[in-house]
């Protein structure tokens, strides 16, 4: 019945009443077909309970028998005519389907689970993924040539596209060297100033590891205090507590070691999972999430961010803005310094914008102010689609920055943390969609993490900075009982606290340019 009042404005396509055109008037014609099974008919609700092997490749078995049949009954009317008449269910559908009778003769009873109802929520589910064209969440998107103008209201200067130099963002780290304490960033015997630069890269559950390893790394005592920290995924969310140092440290290891999957998203019944695959943006709720950062992103954990900006060091975490295609820069100090009543509120949505990988979770919306003077809205995703990890964006050069401060004598040391491994992981690939789709990210992002390593290795070439990198060793298992699994979790992290422990080691080349004497670390 919810799936009827769901689809009542199928009607109104057929009618041609509703004002439709484009996709809606196309699907507003479409030619319905239906696929069934006697057996899948009487099967009750409890039956999608049942995950026992034999029951599942019954069903599948049932399914391809029960599609070849249609094939050779209706084969030759696909994309020709319909071979179900739809419009007549809907006729015998209109009003209150308990009480009127079908022209077939089939009556609707409460309590009982009737053959017609099942074959009417089969065709309703081919008839919405058709719709899917012309059933779409509201928005007050960005005009395409103010796109460019659109900031952030009352907060102006503090995000920037990535890829250009940004005028703003310079000055702003131009004023970090006078904001600096010596005791943070000391000359050396030699007189040279050292500034580390931490980049994060995402990985989900795997930023354990890294969790891990700046834990690790703090043990140490040889872990500095970082100029700059950068975070994209699941590195936007360890950047903050990275950010403001050993402090955090504990925090950061509860955050990787004791969240589980439903602390991160919720995917419901099977009915929700489709139902907001048709009318939502995504998969799974993010509330979780959404609820897990606000519990560590208070008021006090802003209040130290600007304190950590004002002593002269900068935070950036990076989203991809859907509507602009660009790779978005946000200076996450000038937020929490911001004085805005909304500062808080943005902070998160940012880290959670740049952790939310798209179609499974919900891209997050901003409110933006464009120069035309009228309020729109951006949809941001996951800034690891764009890149897996990232050294300033190419805002600014950071050697001429300092050169102008009068900090010629000094130097940056970029230490790149990857949350995952850099061999392939070969594999039988299964024909279908899932397998195909998943194959497909984890070569996107093995490749894609390679050309991240060579183009910060390029930057630091060009502005005679340190190079330094580290990932998860081979032969580490990255597969858990579930999407996010504490054991495994755990696992990574101690295996980054020993890396740590044990050096750190750092590659100090790009992969496939390294010493064969030494490899890979």
């Amino acid at each position: 019945m919810s799936l009827l009042k769901e689809m009542r404005f199928i009607p109104m396509l057929r009618r041609g009443d509703a004002g439709i055109h484009g996709e809606c008037a196309r699907w507003a014609s479409m030619r319905m077909h239906r696929i069934t099974s006697d057996i899948v008919v009487k099967l009750g609700h409890t039956s999608k309970m049942i995950a026992e092997w034999e029951f599942l490749t019954m069903l599948r078995d049932e399914g391809r028998r029960a599609v070849q049949e249609f094939l050779d009954n209706h084969g030759r009317d696909v994309g020709k005519r319909a071979s179900f008449d739809f419009n007549s269910m809907l006729r015998c559908g209109h009003g209150h389907m308990k009480d009127r009778l079908c022209s077939a003769g089939i009556r609707s009873h409460v309590g009982r689970r009737h053959p017609f109802m099942h074959h009417f929520r089969i065709a309703l589910l081919f008839a919405t993924l058709a719709l899917t064209g012309c059933g779409s969440l509201l928005r007050n998107g960005v005009p395409i040539d103010l796109m460019a103008t659109a900031t952030i209201p009352g907060m102006p200067s503090v995000r920037a596209p990535a890829g250009r130099a940004d005028a703003f963002m310079a000055r702003d780290m131009a004023k970090s060297f006078a904001q600096e304490s010596p005791q943070d960033f000391p000359p050396g015997a030699d007189g040279i100033v050292v500034y580390p630069h931490l980049a994060l890269s995402g990985g989900g559950a795997n930023g354990a590891f890294g969790s891990g390893f700046l834990n690790g790394w703090t043990s140490t005592g040889t872990r500095p205090v970082f100029k700059v920290v950068t975070g994209v995924s699941t590195g936007a969310l360890m950047a903050p507590f990275a950010f403001l140092g050993s402090a955090k440290d504990d925090a950061l290891r509860n955050f990787y070691t004791n969240t589980s999957t439903p602390d991160i998203f919720v995917l419901g019944s099977l009915i929700s999972i489709v139902r907001r695959l048709l009318f939502s943006d995504s998969i799974a709720d993010t509330a979780p999430l959404a609820a897990l950062i606000a519990t560590h992103i208070d008021d006090a954990f802003v209040r130290d961010i600007a304190a950590a900006h004002l002593g002269g060091r900068r935070l950036y975490i990076g989203t991809v803005d859907l509507d602009s295609q660009r790779f978005i820069i946000w200076n996450m100090g000038l937020i929490a310094t911001s004085g805005s009543p909304n500062a808080v509120d943005l902070f998160r949505k940012v880290m959670l914008a740049s952790a939310s990988i798209p179609v499974a979770f919900a891209p997050v919306l901003f409110e933006v102010e464009a120069s035309d003077g009228r309020r729109y809205d951006e949809l941001h995703v996951d800034g690891g689609v764009a890149v897996n990890v990232f050294y300033n964006g190419n805002l600014f050069s950071s050697r001429q920055l300092r050169q102008e401060a009068g900090r010629g004598a000094s130097r940056e040391d970029v230490y790149v943390i990857h949350n995952g491994q850099l061999a392939s992981s070969p594999g039988l690939t299964r024909r279908t969609i899932p397998s195909v789709a998943l194959r497909t990210l984890q070569a996107a992002t093995h490749s894609g993490m390679i050309g991240d390593l060579f183009r910060i290795y390029a930057v630091t070439t060009f502005e005679s900075s340190g190079y330094h990198w580290i990932t998860i060793p081979n032969g580490i298992e990255l597969r858990g009982d579930e999407t996010f699994d504490p054991v495994l979790m755990q696992q990574l992290y101690d295996v980054g606290y020993q890396k740590a422990r044990t050096g750190p080691n750092w590659n100090t080349r790009p992969p496939a340019v390294l010493d064969n004497a030494t490899g890979l670390q």
